[in-house]
């Protein structure tokens, strides 16, 4: 489930920045959706709460 809303998020992600961002740029930014969709999932599904010693 995470990995599915993942890759369409990544791949509208690349559909919109193809041609104003550089490769680099997107790869950030895919590692940024990742990350953010994992806290969702953590917060949302475990009922836990996001803790920088998580990291």
């Amino acid at each position: 489930m995470i990995a599915l809303s993942e890759y369409f998020l990544q791949r509208s992600a690349r559909r919109i920045g193809f041609g104003v961002f550089i490769l680099l740029q997107l790869k950030i930014l895919y590692e940024g959706i990742g990350f953010l969709l994992h806290i969702l999932f953590l917060i949302l599904d475990m009922n836990q709460l996001f803790k920088f010693d998580f990291l």
